[in-house]
């Protein structure tokens, strides 16, 4: 869990968002994480299911469309 948090944290913009792309390169460079491991083929699908995480497919032009952030306490 901390790798996931680690990772949506280092790629955020200011408004707290990151892209998945950017996350899962991140995570990918660490060699440790699969999220098949998980049981989960997709990775959005493992953030989907983590309740920390706030998920949003963004259609707005220069904005990658899959977006995670961490949910405000």
């Amino acid at each position: 869990m901390n790798l996931l948090r680690t990772a949506v944290k280092e790629n955020a913009r200011e408004d707290g968002w990151a892209s998945l792309g950017q996350v899962g390169s991140r995570l990918s460079k660490q060699g440790t994480f699969d999220q098949r491991v998980e049981g989960y083929s997709k990775l959005i699908d493992l953030f989907t299911a983590i309740d920390i995480f706030k998920v949003e497919n963004r259609k707005q032009p220069g904005d990658p469309r899959m977006q995670i952030r961490r949910k405000k306490s």
